[in-house]
C-alpha cells in the first residue's frame, strides 16, 4: 500500500484538514507525492515568475496558514504522462465528492 514519504507529509501538514483528509484518503488508493502546501513569500514569487502560479504574493491560496491549496502529483512523476494527471485529477475530485456525501451527514 502507498505511504506518503515525511516530504510529502509536512508538507501536507501545511495545509487544512480538508485538504488532509481528502488527500490521506488519495494515498490509499494511488500512490502520489506532496509538492507543496503552504507557500512562504519567497517561494510563491519563484513559482509566479516561473509560471507554475498564475498568482502573485499574496493572492494565492497557497500563502493562508494553512494552505487551502495543495500542489500533488501522481508517484512515479513523469510531466509528460498526462493521462495520468488526467486521471490522477478524475481520481481527487471523486474522493472529495465521495467524502463530501459521506462526512456531510455526519455534520449536519
Amino acid at each position: 500500500m502507498p505511504k506518503f514519504s515525511h516530504t510529502s507529509l509536512d508538507c501536507l501538514a501545511s495545509c487544512h484538514k480538508d485538504l488532509q483528509v481528502l488527500f490521506s484518503e488519495i494515498i490509499k488508493d494511488c500512490d502520489c507525492s506532496i509538492l507543496f502546501g503552504h507557500r512562504n513569500q519567497q517561494d510563491q514569487d519563484a513559482a509566479f515568475a516561473a509560471g507554475r502560479s498564475k498568482l502573485a504574493f499574496p493572492h494565492s491560496k497557497h500563502y493562508r496558514l494553512p494552505a487551502f491549496a495543495v500542489d500533488v502529483a501522481p508517484y512515479p512523476i513523469n510531466w509528460e504522462d498526462y493521462n495520468r494527471f488526467y486521471y490522477f485529477g478524475g481520481l481527487v475530485v471523486g474522493t472529495a465528492i465521495k467524502l463530501l456525501v459521506v462526512l456531510k451527514p455526519i455534520f449536519e
